[in-house]
């Protein structure tokens, strides 16, 4: 998904390929293999106009990432050629909305190769009891989900 639409062209405007490609992952996503190798591409291509924002909740389907994952996605990533950042929590828990803001134009600038932001989250904030659980992405309305919903609604499971 890193590489889909990007394309090395000039920035003048005449180009079809002449935008930005904005990526949403989440941990589940970082963890995949093949994110790996489109990430080294990417770097490898100088796809300066890639921008992921990497969703770090420690959390993926399976419960917190602790059990299965604990590489630095930054540095690997700055290992690929990317320019990376990190937006840690808000004061108040929540996102920190200015921070982001930030990040993101600073990778906007950043034409010469892709970026990456790691957005520190907490999933489900700021629900109390359902707060960095792996049953969040099965959760809606208080409800659990079951797979009529996730048809129905368009909503499938999250990477």
């Amino acid at each position: 998904m890193y590489v889909v639409c990007s394309t090395r062209s000039p920035r003048s405007g005449s180009s079809p390929f002449d935008h930005r490609v904005w990526v949403f992952a989440g941990d589940g996503c970082v963890q995949e293999g093949i994110t790996g190798e489109a990430a080294s591409l990417a770097g490898h291509q100088k796809l300066g106009n890639l921008i992921v924002i990497y969703d770090d909740n420690h959390i993926s389907i399976e419960g917190n990432t602790e059990v299965s994952f604990s590489e630095d996605v930054l540095a690997r990533h700055a290992a690929y050629g990317w320019h990376t950042q990190h937006v840690d929590l808000g004061v108040d828990g929540d996102v920190d909305v200015q921070g982001l803001a930030r990040a993101m134009r600073n990778a906007m600038d950043e034409t010469g190769r892709p970026s990456i932001i790691s957005l520190r989250t907490i999933i489900a904030w700021p629900a109390p009891d359902a707060q960095n659980t792996g049953t969040v992405p099965r959760i809606r309305a208080g409800r659990r989900r079951d797979r009529k919903d996730e048809v129905t609604d368009g909503h499938g499971p999250g990477c």
